[in-house]
């Protein structure tokens, strides 16, 4: 009898699976939104024009600048912000500072921002503050961000 009963107890389940099944094109309109990765988040630094952290972007004699860390945020549309932690070293001098500028982005993509697709991002301008720059991007559809901030410097962060 207990045989019979466990028999019994793996068949329904499995009939209900199977019932449930059905060919669905998957579609931007069939897919379950929520479930989907979405670029909005906050990403870590990976690394600066292939190379990892810290990462010297500007030398000559007596001067040296170094991205020590950073992340990117990309917060509700069409806002985002950016912090980067530097050392500069100047005659010897070593300081650390934190830069964060804000901005927004206007996003292409295949019709969806939960799609893979490209950044045009604009910061807001602060005086003084080195804030202010206009660059582009793109988002690898799940956990990467790449931002080109000019010709000689590329970051790549992750989620």
């Amino acid at each position: 009898m207990r045989a019979k009963g466990a028999t019994l107890a793996i068949a329904i389940p499995a009939t209900f699976i199977l019932a449930g099944c059905k060919d669905v094109p998957l579609t931007p309109s069939t897919l379950d939104q929520s479930a989907l990765p979405t670029v909005e988040g906050f990403y870590l630094l990976e690394s600066v024009n292939g190379g990892p952290r810290p990462a010297t972007i500007t030398t000559r004699v007596g001067f040296s600048l170094e991205i020590v860390d950073a992340s990117f945020g990309i917060l509700a549309p069409p806002n985002f912000r950016r912090s980067t932690f530097y050392k500069k070293t100047e005659n010897g001098d070593v300081t650390s500072y934190l830069k964060i500028c804000l901005g927004t982005y206007l996003y292409s993509g295949s019709g969806l921002p939960r799609f893979a697709g490209n950044f045009l991002l604009t910061e807001t301008t602060v005086p003084n503050s080195g804030c202010g720059k206009e660059y582009s991007g793109r988002w690898d559809g799940t956990r990467t961000i790449t931002i080109d901030f000019d010709s000689t410097t590329q970051a790549v962060y992750l989620k």
